[in-house]
């Protein structure tokens, strides 16, 4: 059968810059027990894309109500990107909040 979409994505907050970092392929909808990868691009003040890792990238997944729907693992790929993942188990609309430092 077909799999009932679990979490919508809703918006995404990014508390450094906006013009500094960007979330890519993260996708709107997400299902039971899939594990979902996007990328963050850290970005810096001229909008290019930073050439190192090693910022602290904190992200967390907020269902409405502000409870923290599940954890997300980011892993550093150095170059100004960052692989998170997490799997979704609550059914619901969620917001995604990114802070790099």
């Amino acid at each position: 059968g077909a799999m009932n979409p679990v979490l919508k994505l809703g918006d995404v907050f990014i508390s450094a810059n906006p013009n500094t970092s960007e979330v890519v392929n993260l996708p709107s909808m997400v299902y039971s027990n899939q594990k979902v990868n996007f990328n963050v691009i850290a970005k810096d003040c001229k909008g290019l894309n930073c050439s190192k890792g090693g910022g602290e990238v904190f992200i967390e997944l907020k269902s409405c109500r502000g409870d923290q729907v599940t954890g997300v693992e980011v892993r550093d790929n150095n170059y100004g990107s960052y692989m998170a993942s997490f799997v979704a188990e609550e059914v619901g609309e969620a917001k995604l909040s990114v802070s790099i430092n």
